[in-house]
C-alpha cells in the first residue's frame, strides 16, 4: 500500500516536552533574562524542615506587600494555578507571550515535569522583568512632569493686588445682609436643626483631608536601601526542588544565581510559635 503523500504538518507543543522541541521553545531559550538594561538575580530557597518553609511562606507575604519594589516572590504551587488558569482563558495572562507554555499544563500534575516548570518559571521572570522597566519609565516621567511644574511655577507673575486676608476668606457669611429685611442673617446655635458650626469658628489649617488642585498622590512608604550598582531585580523562588530542575534552567537559557539552603538555628515545637507563623503567611 502506498503511504498518502501531503504537506508536512507543523511542530506543535506537546504535553511531553521530551518528545519535539518546537520554534516557541527555541525563541522562549533565546529570549534573555539580563543585558544592557536589567539585570536580574534569581535565587532558589530551599527549606530544610517544615518550620523553615512556614518561615518562608512569611517572607513571600512580607515581599507581596511590595515595601521593596524590586523584590518578587514566586511559589511553585501558585505559579502552576495562574498558568492553568491562564491556558483556560482566551487571553495568555502574559505580556511576553509564550501562550503554548500554558497548554502544556492541561495534561495533568503527572506531565508538569521540571523541564514544564523551567519554561513556565522563565514566562513569569520575563514578566515581571517587563514590569520592572515598565516602572521605570513611569518614575523618570514623573520625575520629567514634576520638573515642568517646578519650571511653569517659577515663570508665572504674581499679580501686584494685595490678597484677600485669610480671616475674611475662611468666613464669606460674615456680615452679609438678608435681602428682605436688611439685617443680618442669625447664626444657629446647636441643637437647632443639627449640628452647626459657629460662624466666627476658626477652621484649623494642615488638617483638611481633601487634597488641593495640583497635589500629588502619596504613596507608602518604600524601602529603598539597595546597593548601588546592584542587581535591578531579585526573584526568590520557592518550592522548586525536583532534582533535574537546574539542568532544565540551563536547556532554557534560565540562568540561576544562587542555591539557598534555609534553615534555623533554634526549632520550637510550641503549638503557639507555629500558629503564630501560619497565621502571618500572606495570600
Amino acid at each position: 500500500m502506498s503511504k498518502a503523500k501531503g504537506k508536512p504538518k507543523t511542530p506543535v507543543a506537546s504535553t511531553n516536552p521530551t518528545n519535539t522541541v518546537g520554534a516557541w521553545e527555541a525563541s522562549l531559550a533565546s529570549t534573555l533574562i539580563n543585558d544592557d538594561t536589567l539585570n536580574v538575580v534569581i535565587h532558589l530557597l530551599s527549606p530544610e524542615k517544615v518550620e523553615d518553609k512556614l518561615q518562608l511562606q512569611v517572607l513571600g507575604g512580607s515581599v507581596e506587600t511590595n515595601v521593596r519594589q524590586k523584590f518578587v516572590y514566586i511559589d511553585k504551587d501558585t505559579l502552576i494555578a495562574q498558568g492553568k488558569e491562564y491556558g483556560k482563558s482566551k487571553d495568555s495572562g502574559s505580556k511576553t507571550g509564550f501562550p503554548e507554555v500554558f497548554a502544556l499544563l492541561k495534561g495533568g500534575d503527572d506531565t508538569i515535569t521540571s523541564s514544564v516548570l523551567a519554561k513556565l518559571l522563565k514566562v513569569k521572570i520575563l514578566d515581571y522583568r517587563d514590569a520592572e522597566l515598565e516602572r521605570r519609565d513611569e518614575a523618570a516621567q514623573a520625575v520629567l512632569n514634576r520638573n515642568k511644574k517646578v519650571k511653569t511655577k517659577g515663570g508665572k507673575k504674581t499679580s501686584g493686588h494685595a490678597s484677600r486676608s485669610p480671616a475674611k476668606s475662611m468666613s464669606p457669611d460674615k456680615g452679609k445682609k438678608d435681602k428682605k429685611g436688611g439685617k443680618k442673617s442669625p447664626t444657629k446655635k446647636p441643637g437647632e436643626g443639627g449640628n452647626v458650626i459657629e460662624a466666627d469658628a476658626e477652621i484649623p489649617r494642615g488638617k483638611c483631608p481633601l487634597k488641593k488642585r495640583g497635589e500629588e498622590k502619596e504613596e507608602p512608604a518604600k524601602i529603598e536601601d539597595y546597593p548601588e550598582g546592584g542587581p535591578d531585580l531579585y526573584v526568590l523562588c520557592v518550592g522548586f526542588e525536583l532534582p533535574d530542575f537546574l539542568a532544565e534552567c540551563h536547556k532554557t537559557n534560565l540562568p540561576i544565581t544562587s542555591l539557598i539552603r534555609t534553615s534555623s538555628t533554634e526549632y520550637s515545637s510550641d503549638v503557639a510559635f507555629l500558629d503564630h507563623l501560619t497565621a502571618n503567611i500572606g495570600p
